[in-house]
């Protein structure tokens, strides 16, 4: 359980990571996002499998871990 909760904090943190430090005049690569797009998924469609009380955690793990991404790498 402690390891799922890590996983989805580590996974939002490096989606906010990369979407914070990407250029806005150059635009993301189509296939990074679509990578961090499945991998996200695939992470909550998992953690619905075992009820939806870890579905709506892995939401809240993801989510936190792009709100400290953001806080982190903060554009000025």
């Amino acid at each position: 359980m402690l390891g799922k909760i890590i996983v989805g904090i580590i996974i939002g943190f490096a989606s906010g990571w990369y979407l914070v430090k990407s250029d806005a005049e150059n635009g993301l690569s189509g296939v990074a996002l679509i990578v961090i797009a499945v991998i996200s998924i695939a992470f909550i469609g998992s953690s619905f499998g075992y009820g939806v009380a870890y579905g709506l955690m892995a939401i809240v793990e993801i989510a936190t871990g792009f709100f400290i991404a953001s806080r982190v790498f903060k554009k000025d």
